[in-house]
């Protein structure tokens, strides 16, 4: 169905107003924190997001899931230091999931940390060999820095079995 036409709209709206009766029923329910975060994300409003995700995170700070989300909240809202804390977390409590590493390994290079960066896109790749995004940006890394033996290497490793990727 058409998630813009007025029946998701709707179901959006409902979806809110069931969080916020949730919380207002129990303030101390991560789960509708964490809920409406996502809401919020997917709305792109990104203040509210981060507001109901460092809530959920409060609440519940061994779930991991609710720092992967406010970091990514931050990181759309430019808050990159804040969004490098979450993820920094998140990977400290679950450190093999390679999407938080390469999250992590995007917000250090805006941020200017380029070898942080590279080391942050080398444990994604570690960890999933086949993460075809990260090695394109070890690879921009590699080129930047004039090692283009390395970073060709790198974008060929991007490019196995992603042949539609030239971006």
């Amino acid at each position: 169905k058409d998630p813009e036409g007025p029946e998701a709209q709707n179901l959006v709206k409902e979806a809110i107003a069931q969080g916020r009766e949730a919380i207002k029923t129990d303030p101390n329910q991560a789960p509708a924190h964490y809920t409406l975060g996502k809401i919020n994300q997917d709305l792109k409003q990104w203040d509210n997001a981060i507001n109901y995700f460092k809530e959920a995170n409060r609440l519940d700070p061994n779930n991991h899931l609710y720092s992967y989300e406010l970091g990514r909240s931050y990181f759309s809202a430019r808050r990159f230091s804040e969004a490098r804390a979450a993820f920094e977390t998140y990977t400290s409590q679950r450190p093999n999931f390679e999407p938080a590493w390469y999250n992590l390994g995007g917000t250090l290079r805006v941020l200017g940390k380029t070898e942080e960066a590279l080391a942050a896109y080398r444990r994604a790749v570690a960890i999933k060999s086949d993460y075809s995004s990260a090695h394109r940006e070890i690879g921009r890394i590699l080129a930047a820095k004039g090692d283009n033996r390395a970073a060709i290497a790198a974008y060929a490793k991007a490019l196995e079995g992603r042949q539609d990727d030239i971006a």
